[in-house]
């Protein structure tokens, strides 16, 4: 099987608006992480991921502490889906991706037009993805 590239789309939250939304709580989550040897990244990882990157003793506490900051973020944005993502763009990626790292993920920005939802469901139109090299 060949190996190649994936167009990726993702909504997210400015750093800026999340340091202000919950900029003490990631605060928190990273003091308490740090004392075990973890990082906001080895949540993130482990979430996305669904691999043991934090220990399995703290991980509990980290999940609900992480549930909490995703809580007030869907709260700033009422009828929205928040969730976490992680994207290694060095590993992964490209130098030109604009995510970098653990990110907040917003889903139901974009709704489909009540006038494409017939053609889409019969699949008379869809949506396509592509990437481009250069």
């Amino acid at each position: 099987m060949g190996m190649g590239t994936m167009a990726q789309h993702v909504v997210i939250f400015d750093d800026k608006k999340v340091n202000e939304l919950v900029g003490k709580e990631l605060k928190e989550l990273e003091d308490f992480l740090d004392t075990f040897g973890n990082s906001l990244a080895d949540v993130a990882m482990n979430i996305v991921q669904e691999s043991d990157f934090v220990d399995e003793n703290i991980a509990e506490e980290a999940y609900n502490k992480m549930k909490n900051i995703i809580s007030i973020l869907e709260a700033s944005i009422p009828g929205l889906t928040v969730h976490i993502g992680y994207h290694d763009a060095e590993a992964y990626g490209s130098r030109y991706d604009e995510v970098e790292g653990m990110y907040f993920a917003i889903e139901g920005v974009y709704v489909i037009a009540e006038e494409a939802k017939e053609a889409m469901a019969s699949g008379a139109i869809k949506e396509a993805f592509f990437t481009v090299f250069g």
